[in-house]
């Protein structure tokens, strides 16, 4: 089964902004609550909420990134905030969010304003393959789950590696393709889960030959696949109650159509996670070149392995 047939046929800048901009008011009601984040969960022995497990996805990417008071990220996809609120106050850093949708960015410095953080949390309409900060002004450059709505990746890594101070570190969650789509059936739904979130996911090993081909040295790949499927599963979860009303309000035009394709693909990733069609990752670069016996921690898997596959989440 071919995975240029499971691309989504187009991923329009528009689309990207739509799909987060017309879910902001319902995934603040049903998924953020006062973490405002919209990503996955990572679930740990040290998780035993669904906000817990938000806020533990800041805590292990933090972690593993080494982000210290003072240090200057850069949070490329930020959507409402959450992870630069959370870094600003929980880590001391000082973080520029960005995005591109202008809803997002109304929101997130409200909140910021709020939290008394706006001195240290501050965003801005901006595309991350094109940002136009200063050459080498930041020390981390952190991205959820926001890489995988750019079809070319290469433009953000070079993006990112421009703005990295050297020793600078990248580290990234997002999805991606573990193995090719065994049947039509999971070929259909992994075109669905692509289209209905604006997403163009990619193999672990396409990101990591980008991130070298930009100049970065990889230095972690982290499976967490395992950890998000209680994200995943209550997802799915909260679909079954919105579709009993969300095709309806569609045909009534209350609301466009793209909300149901969004809202069914989102049910949908459950199962191609538990296939392993998806995993869940966290990986590190850093802009400097590591020594050889080191490298270790660049392997990656490509679809239909799991040779090369990182250490569990600790």
């Amino acid at each position: 089964m071919s995975l240029q047939a499971s691309q989504p046929r187009i991923i329009s800048r528009e689309r990207v902004i739509a799909v987060y901009d017309f879910n902001v008011a319902l995934c603040r009601l049903l998924w953020s609550g006062d973490t405002h984040a919209l990503h996955y969960g990572i679930w740990d022995a040290s998780a035993q909420t669904h906000n817990e497990a938000l806020l533990n996805t800041n805590r292990f990417l933090a972690d593993k990134a080494g982000i210290t008071s003072g240090e200057h990220v850069l949070d490329a996809g930020c959507g409402l905030g959450g992870s630069s609120l959370w870094l600003a106050r929980e880590r001391g850093a000082v973080v520029d969010g960005i995005t591109i949708s202008e809803k997002q960015v109304k929101v997130a410095n409200g909140l910021a304003a709020g939290m008394r953080l706006g001195d240290r949390a501050r965003f801005h309409l901006k595309d991350f393959a094109a940002t136009e900060f200063p050459d080498a002004s930041f020390d981390v450059v952190w991205a959820i789950e926001s890489i995988t709505h750019t079809v070319d990746k290469s433009e953000f890594f070079r993006e990112a590696y421009r703005v990295l101070r050297p020793g600078g570190r990248l580290i990234l969650a997002d999805w991606f393709v573990e193995n090719y789509p065994r049947n039509p059936q999971e070929d259909d739904m992994l075109r669905d889960v692509m289209e209905g979130n604006a997403a163009h996911i990619e193999p672990p090993a396409v990101f990591a030959r980008e991130m070298q081909a930009a100049g970065f040295t990889p230095a972690g790949n982290w499976d967490a696949t395992d950890e998000v499927i209680p994200s995943a599963t209550l997802i799915k979860r909260l679909w079954r109650w919105v579709e009993l009303v969300a095709p309806v309000a569609s045909r009534l035009k209350l609301v466009p159509q793209s909300y149901v394709t969004h809202g069914g693909a989102a049910a949908g990733q459950l199962h191609l996670f538990q296939k392993r069609v998806l995993s869940y990752r966290v990986m590190l670069a850093t802009k400097w070149r590591l020594p050889v016996q080191d490298e270790c921690a660049a392997c990656a898997t490509t679809p239909g392995t799991r040779k090369g596959r990182h250490a569990r989440i600790e």
